[in-house]
């Protein structure tokens, strides 16, 4: 467009400036006087000339030769083999001025692609954790920090990038040992506080390397010997207590059998997940001889760094709710009436399947959130584990 402005111009301009050598011609003799005399003047009315050209003709182009444009493409696009499942076109839509989603909407409905539509906004259905996927910590920290200088630029020294990188990076690795689970939302809470941090670091040490046991004191024990014995009660050496292997069976036994027994857990590193162990010891040395080690007012200072973003993702429950939903939302069971909100698909899946993902977060709404949510989309994608099945699939089998 800007090249057809500029050729336009530039003809314009010659056509002009042969049609006043002819009118001009009795001024030849003078040229040298009247170039020594106003050649700046001419100059500048000649650059002038120019920019007033070339803006009207790149204004009447995109007026009358532009006119909807998107809207023709995006239905020349999406009407491309409309009836063929295997063949139709998907893509992802950023909203932007407010009417486009509705627009592209429309055009489907027209082609009879109506299901292709989906649509993420605050009051959708669908709800899409950026964290679910299979991507391992540090890339995932990294996507975060690209996203961070894409929405705020980057910095002149490079130590908070690497040390909020760091920070994200074991906070995320740390939830996904213990609980297989994060969302944005962990990762700021456990950022903004220390002492949160440190009992998710506990709580993982006893998901990882703890054994659940139910204990009995020896007053307990010797009314009952023979029972207890049959359920598996044995001496704790240098204790004064005996414990048993904790299940629901054995707490159904006690209960019904009127014993009170303290449920008790030992952390024992041999019955850990020799992976995720190490894993654990990493965070631990992260934790106790990094971070806590870095004065209070430094580590403030690279919290803020991330906190301008990840507070999205607190202060407005509708964000909170689309962006960071429970774990629960990806079991197929415990979700089966889809009470927790629907998960999107991974956008790979989608457009193998020719949806139409719409990103609704027109400036109107909220300029913050609409400069910060399709960003995050677009570096931190939907995943999904195994790519020689379909998502439903896979959800269905309860591997997501």
């Amino acid at each position: 467009m800007i090249a057809n402005a500029l050729l336009i111009t530039i003809a314009f301009l010659l056509a002009y400036g042969f049609w006043l050598m002819g009118e001009l011609k009795f001024m030849a003799a003078y040229k040298v006087v009247l170039l020594h005399a106003y050649g700046q003047w001419i100059g500048v009315s000649a650059a002038v000339l120019f920019s007033n050209i070339f803006g009207a003709v790149l204004l009447l182009q995109r007026k009358f030769l532009l006119k909807n444009t998107g809207r023709k493409l995006a239905e020349q696009i999406l009407a491309f083999k409309a009836d063929d499942k295997d063949r139709r076109i998907g893509g992802l839509v950023l909203e932007v001025k407010g009417d486009f989603c509705q627009k592209v909407k429309e055009i489907l409905d027209r082609h009879d692609r109506g299901e292709d539509f989906i649509e993420i906004s605050l009051d959708s259905e669908y709800r899409y954790n950026p964290l679910n996927n299979d991507l391992d910590a540090y890339a995932l920290a990294f996507n975060i920090a690209s996203l961070l200088n894409n929405l705020f630029g980057r910095g002149k020294e490079p130590f908070w990038q690497q040390a909020y990188t760091n920070l994200v990076k074991f906070i995320i690795l740390l939830h996904k040992i213990a609980y297989d689970y994060v969302t944005l939302f962990n990762v700021y809470e456990c950022a903004i506080s220390p002492p949160l941090l440190e009992q998710r670091i506990r709580e993982a040490e006893e998901i990882i390397m703890g054994r659940h046991f139910a204990a009995v004191t020896p007053e307990v024990f010797g009314k009952r010997p023979v029972e207890l014995a049959s359920l598996g009660f044995k001496h704790d050496p240098g204790k004064e207590r005996y414990l048993a292997e904790a299940s629901k069976e054995l707490w159904d036994e006690l209960h019904a059998g009127g014993l009170s027994a303290e449920p008790i857990t030992i952390l024992d590193a041999k019955f850990a997940d020799p992976d995720k162990l190490e894993q654990l010891y990493a965070v631990q040395r992260w934790f106790r001889e990094d971070w806590k080690r870095i004065e209070t007012k430094l580590r403030t200072s690279i919290v803020e760094g991330i906190s301008v973003f990840l507070s999205l993702f607190d202060d407005n429950p509708k964000v909170k709710r689309v962006f960071c939903p429970k774990k629960e939302c990806y079991d197929a069971k415990l979700n089966a009436d889809g009470q927790y909100g629907k998960p999107l698909p991974s956008f790979s899946w989608l457009v193998e399947h020719g949806a139409v993902c719409s990103l609704n977060f027109p400036v109107g709404m909220n300029a913050g959130l609409a400069k910060a949510i399709p960003p995050t989309f677009c570096y931190l994608k939907p995943y999904y584990n195994d790519r020689n099945k379909s998502y439903f699939e896979q959800l269905a089998a309860g591997e997501l």
